[in-house]
């Protein structure tokens, strides 16, 4: 299952250029958009839809170009290779009003806007593509490096689906609201990118008391996870609410906070409370690095859970870059103590202890 989930991966980073360079070649109206044409928030400042007043955002959805009806983001982007770059031409969009999403006072409820269609920038292609990807791939390459190291580990093993998901998660953000090749692979991803975390806090540098008492706990975390993800699938088109595919994301968005924060927990009690002071200084380490690494994740992951947006400034580059922290932390603590092979260093240890008295007494 392992392996097949990092092929997956690789597959998946083989794809993500493929779909950006894809996408690059559409004019670019000033906008990206999230499914069922409803605006996302992100954006540069020099956008065209942040240079309309009030700026077009979330909640937001397009329903015509230049007057012409348009009903998927296939139709969308397909629509605008009819113009290049340069050329003015009108989009109108549409709040909620019958949805579980509210729509925003601040705007009305339909309105259309110009904008003048431009190449997308070097800049931004490495702002928004490249940084993502780039940290994403790191995870990647450190699961494989980690489950090649200890294929028979279950914490290698748990180590590695985690960076595969949470590359998944992290890649394809860029293509979640462009060319959606792989959206559907991320609506899993995220979810169990959350499971994965929890459960690797749960066995690692070893297995935790409630963890040995409670094996099932895993495979709670792991349904949970799972009907979030089909979840986020069957709501991800709606004819009769376009919105609706938040309301999964949301709860997924959630779901990886609140994992996060567990994970922190436990390895903070262990860092702390752990009767071996080889294991203190171990997981004080990790802990240090998860905790550089999700702090901001931690903060975009709650944000987008009450609202589905974050501030302006507060940009998937500013949240997103930092994770890359933690792969490291974990591999330098792995070279170092070697760490994978901790329980048996921990067994054999008492083992000898146990020898050692029986033999002195």
């Amino acid at each position: 299952f392992v392996i097949a989930v990092l092929f997956a991966g690789v597959v998946v980073y083989i794809l993500l250029p493929l779909s950006a360079s894809s996408w690059w070649r559409h004019p670019f109206p000033g906008l990206v958009l999230d499914p069922n044409l409803v605006i996302n928030d992100t954006a540069s400042e020099d956008w065209a839809a942040r240079l309309v007043e009030p700026p077009v955002k979330y909640p937001e959805r397009v329903t015509a170009v230049n007057g012409q009806p348009v009903s998927s983001n296939k139709e969308f982007w397909t629509r605008l290779q009819a113009f290049s770059p340069g050329d003015t031409l009108t989009i109108t969009v549409e709040q909620p009003t019958n949805s579980t999403i509210k729509a925003d006072e601040t705007r009305p409820l339909t309105r259309t806007f110009t904008t003048t269609l431009t190449n997308f920038s070097s800049r931004d292609k490495w702002n928004h593509f490249w940084i993502i990807y780039l940290t994403g791939l790191s995870w990647l390459i450190g699961g494989i490096w980690t489950f090649w190291l200890r294929p028979h580990s279950e914490a290698a093993q748990i180590f590695a689906l985690l960076m595969a998901f949470g590359s998944v998660a992290i890649g394809g953000l860029f293509d979640l609201v462009t060319s959606q090749w792989v959206i559907r692979i991320w609506i899993a991803a995220l979810p169990l990118t959350a499971v994965w975390i929890v459960w690797l806090a749960g066995i690692f540098p070893y297995q935790t008391r409630l963890f040995k008492k409670y094996p099932g706990i895993k495979y709670i975390l792991l349904l949970l996870g799972i009907i979030v993800a089909i979840w986020g699938q069957l709501w991800l088109t709606s004819n009769r609410d376009p919105w609706a595919y938040a309301i999964p994301w949301r709860a997924a968005y959630a779901l990886s906070g609140l994992g996060v924060l567990i994970a922190i927990i436990i390895l903070g009690y262990r860092a702390f409370r752990s009767p071996s002071p080889l294991v203190r200084q171990q997981t004080r380490f990790i802990l240090i690095g998860a905790f550089l690494a999700f702090t901001p994740v931690t903060i975009a992951f709650f944000t987008l859970a009450s609202k589905s947006t974050t501030p302006e400034w507060f940009t998937p580059t500013v949240y997103i870059i930092p994770i890359i922290i933690f792969p490291i932390a974990i591999g330098y603590t792995i070279i170092r103590y070697r760490l994978l092979d901790l329980e048996i260093v921990l067994r054999r240890g008492v083992a000898f202890g146990l020898l050692t008295t029986i033999l002195v007494g």
